[in-house]
Order: structure tokens, then sequence, then C-alpha cells
């Protein structure tokens, strides 16, 4: 079994997706733009270089994505991606990196329970909670 989020963008799902792998470490698996789809679908009035079905790999799991037809509403207003990385300067690294032009919510720093953990919304309205790995 395998949960993995998949995320709503209003246009700019490749730039995201894209800018995730590169800040997670991950890998492209897919961008099917809506232009792909065969003849005679039925498809949302969008450009047909958005993208349809996105996803990313990042270790084991991934990380999907669309771009949503206009008029929705696709901002996240509570669902959170986790990530946890292996050290504390990898998951600075990357909270710093997708806290580049979004907003902090709580800055990186030591906690009860991790060497460090904060929260943000990026660039692209997603919602992130970076955590590094705690060892007992």
């Amino acid at each position: 079994m395998s949960i993995s989020p998949y995320l709503f963008f209003p246009g700019t799902s490749r730039e995201a997706l894209t800018a995730y792998a590169e800040i997670l470490g991950g890998e492209v698996e897919a961008m099917m733009t809506y232009g792909d789809a065969p003849p005679g679908e039925e498809m949302p009035p969008v450009d047909p270089a958005w993208i349809m079905h996105g996803a990313i790999r990042v270790g084991t799991d991934l990380i999907m994505a669309t771009d949503d037809a206009p008029g929705r509403n696709v901002t996240p207003a509570s669902t959170y991606v986790m990530v946890t990385l292996p050290s504390r300067d990898a998951a600075a690294t990357a909270f710093d990196r997708l806290a580049e032009g979004g907003e902090v919510q709580m800055g990186f720093e030591k906690t009860f329970w991790s060497e460090g953990f904060g929260s943000l919304r990026d660039r692209w309205g997603q919602l992130w909670m970076i955590s590094a790995e705690t060892t007992a």
C-alpha cells in the first residue's frame, strides 16, 4: 500500500513539480499534458500545454499533480505535504529553497521533537512541513 499527495495548481504544476524534484532530490516520472489526450476525449477548456497528470518520485514516494480548470479554488487551505529529510542540514536547505518567494509560517528551528522543523506556503501556494529525522 502507498499513499501519495495529489496537488492541484492553476497552470503552474510543470514549474512546481520540476522545482520540487530538484529541491527534494527526486526525478520527474510523468508530465502528461491535456494536449496529449487522445482525439475525441472530453477535456476541460484549458491550455493544452497544462499538465493533466504529473508525478515525481522522491525516494520510494510519489508526489503527483495536475493543472486544474480555471474557476475552481485550488489553493490548499489545510493540507500540508510533510517531508522528513535525513539530516538537519538537508532539511534546512530544502526548507529555505521552498520558502523562496513564499510565506514562512513557522521558521525552521530545533523543537522538542526534531533537530529542525518548519512550515511554509511556497510560491506556488502549496503548504509544506519540513522536518529533520530524529535519532533516538
